[in-house]
């Protein structure tokens, strides 16, 4: 059974994969049980608040000819990746978990296109003509804003 798990693991994994987690139960001795689940890693996220730029996890949903269909865990949006906008498009596998950067978003259907392009990703900033909640920051989003305040523990 174990090997199982270890198999389908592999699948979606390789030594070096960059992937986002969130703790999904609390440590028990020297472990910790994470998820890589869309909806539990973008749960702070409404549709509306989706922006170009944004980095989103997902996982892929569909393969098609020509495009991947990709859960975004986020009710009312899905993800659209054209394999043409995909880091290595070969190694994608229903379920894979992935992290992705919206290229543009269509308001009126929530449909967010999307690239796992590694230079994209690294490169993404949201501007700051979007409005973003607080809790809609992800890691490794940058943004650039202006210190008000200089704290002990850090800026404002």
């Amino acid at each position: 059974k174990e090997q199982n798990l270890e198999d389908k693991v592999s699948d979606f994994y390789s030594i070096g994969t960059y992937s986002c987690f969130a703790v999904d139960a609390e440590a028990s001795g020297n472990t910790l049980k994470l998820t890589s689940r869309e909806s539990v890693l973008n749960q702070n996220i409404p549709k509306e608040e989706i922006v170009p730029n944004m980095l989103l996890s997902g996982s892929i949903r569909a393969i098609e000819d020509r495009y991947f269909l990709v859960s975004l865990g986020i009710s009312g949006a899905s993800g659209f990746l054209l394999k043409q906008n995909a880091e290595k498009p070969e190694d994608m596998r229903v379920g894979r978990p992935i992290l992705a950067k919206a290229l543009s978003v269509d308001k009126s259907t929530h449909v967010v296109h999307l690239t796992t392009k590694t230079d994209e990703i690294r490169s993404s900033k949201v501007s700051s003509d979007e409005l973003l909640m607080f809790s809609s920051l992800r890691p490794g989003m940058l943004f650039s804003g202006y210190v008000t305040h200089i704290l002990k523990r850090g800026l404002w």
